[in-house]
C-alpha cells in the first residue's frame, strides 16, 4: 500500500506497508480469512484517511508535525476498526459466538469429505485399473498365443547364441592364455637362447682357440716334415755319393792286390818254366829219354800257366760295380710316390682345417651380430624407458609447484614470542610468495590480501636446518645441544611419519629436518617449519626450480654445452648450514673420502648411502638408472636422491640416459 503526497522537493511520496502472517494449509483457513478480511478493512480505513492537501506546501518542521497528528489518526481509525470486527463465516454474515468450536465443526467435514473422495476416487481408479488389466491381458494372451512359438524359437536361437558366444569367449580366453603362455614361454627360450648363445660362443671361441693351435701344430709339422724330406734326400743322395767313393776305394784296393798277386804269380810261373826248361835242357844232355811221359811235361806246364793267367785276368775284374737294376728304380718311384702322397694328404687336411676355422669365425660373428642385435634392443628399450621416468620426474616437479600455488600451513618462527601457524603458498606469477592468517579449521583467510609477501629476486640463500639467529634464540631454553643428530636415524635418516605439533622450545629439536630459513639480500631471515617432511621435499624442490639453482653437475654440463654463466646476479644457493657429524656412526669405514664428505654436506648416514649405492649399482647392472630411480630404490628424499645422483654421475659410475642419446645421435 502506497500513499503519495504531493508537494515541494522536500515532501516525498511516502509508504505504508502491512504485514499479514497467513498458514497455507486446511487446518488454518478459516484463521487466514479472518486476517485477510481485517487486513482489507485496515487498508480501507488507510486509504480513506491520509494528509490533506493543505499541508502539501508547508514547510518540512510544519509538515512534520501535521505527519505525526495524520499517522495518529489513522492509528486510531484502524485500532476502531480492528475493534469492532467480529469473526464471521466464510460467505455468511452472521457472526459466530464460539469460532474455534464451528472451525473444528467445519474442518472436521471438509476432512470426512475429502476422505470420502479420494476413498471414491482410489475405488474408481481401481475399479479403472482393473478394467485397463484385464482388456491389457488379453490382447496380451491373443500376441502371446500367436507368438508363443515364435517367441519359444527365438529363445532357443538366443541360447543357442548365447552358447555360442560363450564358448567362443571361452575358446579366446584360452587361445588368450595360450597366446600369453607363449609369449612368457618365448621369453624364457630368448633367454635361454641368449644364454645357450653366449655358451656357444664361447665354446666355439674356445674350440677355435684349440683349432688355431693345432693348425700352427700342423703347419710346424708340414714344415718339419718338408725339412725332414728334404735333409733325408740330401742324406740319402750325400750317403750315395760316400758309398760309391768308399766302394772304389775299397774296388781300387782289392784290384791293386791282385794286380800284386798276379805279378807275384807271374812270377813264380816265370821261374817254374825257367826251372823246367832248365830241367827239359839237361835231361836232353844228358840222354836219359822218355820217362813215364815227362816228354809231355813242358808243354803241359806251359798249358797249366796259361790257364792260371786267363782265371787271375777275370779274378781281377770280379769286384766291378754292375750297372742299377730296374728293381732299385721302382723302389725309388715308390718312396717319391709315398712322401707325394703324404704331402698332399697333409695340405687337404690342412685346406679342410683352414675353412672349418673360417666356418667357425663367420658362426661366430653371426652369434656375435645376434646377441649385439638383441643387446642393442634390450638397450634401446632401456633407454626409452629411462627417458620416459626422467619427463614423467620433470612432471611431477611442475605437480609439485602446483600444489605449493595452492599452499600448505607451515610453523613461522617469530625473533619474539611463540610460534605461529601460517597459509604459505607461491604466487601465479611464481615469482615471489605468500602467506595469510588461517581459521580454527585451518583454511586460509583471505588469500587477496596476504600478510606476508616475499619475492625472489630479494632472496639471498637458503639455510636448511635451525641455524639462524631466530632458530638460536628460540630453542634457547631447550637443553639439547647437538641439534639435528637426535632427529636422525641411522638406517632411516631424518624420515618422521608424524606431523609437526604445535612448535615449542621444547620440542624444536624434532623438527630440524623441516626447517629452513630465508636469508634476504638486507640481512633479515624468514625462518619456517613444514607441516610433514613431504612439505619440506616439495619447498626444496620447487625452490630449486623457481630460483635457478644449479649444482656443481649442472654447472658442468652448462660449460660443456657453451652456456655462459651469469656472472652478474647469480642464483640464490639451498644448502644446509653445518655438515652432519658422520664418523664414528655405523658404516662409515667402508666410505671414501669423497663419499664421507658428500655424507655430510647432504646429511646423510653412512648406512643409508651404503643401502642407496648397493641398490643403484645392482640396478645399473642391467639398465639405465635416473633420479627417479635413486628416489624409489632408497630412503632419501628427491634433494638428497639429485646429488647423490649427481656424485655417481662425476665418477663415472653409471651412465646419464640424456648423454647417452647425445651421443647416438651424434
Amino acid at each position: 500500500y502506497q500513499r503519495r503526497v504531493h508537494g515541494n522537493e522536500s515532501n516525498r511520496p511516502t509508504k505504508s506497508f502491512v504485514f499479514m502472517f497467513v498458514f497455507a494449509d486446511e487446518n488454518h483457513a478459516e484463521e487466514s480469512f479472518h486476517t485477510l478480511m481485517t487486513a482489507r478493512r485496515i487498508t480501507n480505513v488507510m486509504g480513506g484517511a491520509g494528509v490533506g492537501p493543505a499541508s502539501r506546501d508547508l514547510s518540512v518542521e510544519k509538515w512534520r508535525l501535521e505527519q505525526d497528528i495524520v499517522e495518529l489518526k489513522d492509528e486510531l481509525s484502524i485500532a476502531k476498526a480492528v475493534h469492532d470486527y467480529k469473526p464471521c463465516i466464510y460467505e455468511q454474515s452472521k457472526p459466530i459466538q464460539n469460532i474455534q468450536e464451528e472451525e473444528l465443526k467445519r474442518i472436521t467435514a471438509i476432512n470426512k469429505k475429502r476422505e470420502e473422495a479420494r476413498a471414491k476416487a482410489q475405488n474408481d481408479m481401481r475399479v479403472q485399473a482393473q478394467k485397463e488389466a484385464q482388456i491389457i491381458i488379453e490382447q496380451e494372451e491373443k500376441k502371446s498365443n500367436s507368438n508363443l512359438k515364435e517367441l519359444e524359437e527365438k529363445l532357443k536361437e538366443k541360447l543357442i547364441l548365447n552358447s555360442e558366444l560363450t564358448a567362443e569367449r571361452d575358446k579366446k580366453v584360452k587361445e588368450f592364455d595360450k597366446q600369453l603362455e607363449k609369449i612368457r614361454k618365448k621369453k624364457l627360450e630368448e633367454e635361454d637362447k641368449a644364454a645357450k648363445l653366449k655358451e656357444e660362443i664361447k665354446a666355439i671361441e674356445e674350440e677355435l682357440q684349440v683349432r688355431r693351435l693345432a693348425i700352427e701344430k700342423a703347419k710346424q709339422q708340414l714344415e718339419l716334415l718338408n725339412m725332414d724330406h728334404t735333409k733325408g734326400r740330401e742324406m740319402i743322395l750325400q750317403g750315395r755319393e760316400e758309398t760309391k767313393q768308399k766302394r772304389a776305394q775299397v774296388y781300387q784296393q782289392r784290384r791293386q792286390q791282385r794286380e800284386q798277386w798276379l805279378k807275384e804269380v807271374e812270377e813264380v810261373n816265370r821261374k817254374v818254366m825257367e826251372q823246367v826248361r832248365y830241367w827239359s835242357k839237361e835231361k836232353a844232355a844228358t840222354g836219359a829219354g822218355k820217362v813215364n811221359g815227362d816228354e809231355f811235361g813242358e808243354k803241359e806246364v806251359h798249358e797249366d800257366i796259361q790257364s792260371i793267367q786267363k782265371f787271375l785276368s777275370e779274378l781281377l775284374n770280379i769286384d766291378e760295380p754292375k750297372p742299377e737294376t730296374p728293381s732299385s728304380e721302382r723302389l725309388r718311384a715308390q718312396i717319391e710316390e709315398y712322401f707325394e702322397t703324404e704331402r698332399d694328404n697333409f695340405q687337404k687336411k690342412l685346406a679342410e682345417e683352414e675353412k672349418r676355422k673360417r666356418d667357425l669365425e663367420r658362426a661366430a660373428e653371426m652369434y656375435k651380430a645376434r646377441i649385439s642385435e638383441h643387446q642393442t634392443r634390450i638397450k634401446k628399450d632401456q633407454l626409452q624407458e629411462a627417458m620416459k621416468k626422467e619427463r614423467h620426474l620433470e612432471g611431477l616437479v611442475e605437480q609439485v609447484i602446483q600444489y605449493l600455488e595452492h599452499g600448505c600451513r607451515m610453523t613461522k618462527i617469530p625473533s619474539k614470542g611463540s610460534a605461529r601457524k601460517r597459509y604459505f603458498f607461491i604466487a601465479e606469477d611464481r615469482k615471489k610468495f605468500q602467506a595469510c592468517e588461517m581459521d580454527e579449521m585451518g583454511v586460509p583467510v583471505n588469500r587477496k590480501r596476504p600478510t606476508t609477501t616475499v619475492y625472489f629476486k630479494d632472496i639471498k640463500r637458503i639455510l636448511l636446518g635451525q641455524h639462524t639467529a631466530v632458530f638460536q634464540h628460540f630453542g634457547k631454553g631447550s637443553k639439547h645441544d647437538k641439534i639435528g643428530e637426535e632427529a636422525m636415524d641411522d638406517e632411516e635418516g631424518s624420515y618422521n611419519p608424524s606431523p609437526t605439533q604445535n612448535v615449542t622450545p621444547q620440542n624444536l629439536h624434532k623438527y630440524y629436518y623441516r626447517s629452513f630459513s630465508f636469508e634476504f639480500k638486507k640481512g633479515k631471515t624468514l625462518d619456517v617449519i613444514t607441516e610433514t617432511d613431504s612439505d619440506f621435499e616439495a619447498w626444496v624442490v620447487a625452490l630449486k626450480r623457481l630460483l635457478g639453482t644449479k649444482s656443481d653437475w649442472e654447472k658442468v654440463q652448462e660449460s660443456k654445452k657453451g652456456a655462459k654463466p651469469d656472472s652478474a646476479d647469480p642464483p640464490p644457493t639451498i644448502e644446509w648450514a653445518i655438515g652432519l657429524e658422520v664418523n664414528g656412526k655405523p658404516g662409515c669405514e667402508k666410505l671414501s673420502k669423497e663419499e664421507i664428505k658428500l655424507c655430510s654436506m647432504q646429511h646423510i648416514t653412512p648406512n643409508q648411502y651404503l643401502n642407496a649405492k648397493h641398490e643403484i649399482m645392482q640396478k645399473a647392472q642391467s639398465s639405465y638408472v635416473t633420479v627417479y630411480d635413486v628416489r624409489t630404490l632408497s630412503s632419501l628424499d628427491l634433494p638428497r636422491s639429485q646429488e647423490v645422483y649427481e656424485f655417481f654421475l662425476m665418477r663415472k659410475w653409471i651412465a646419464m640416459p640424456s648423454e647417452v642419446v647425445e651421443q647416438e645421435k651424434s
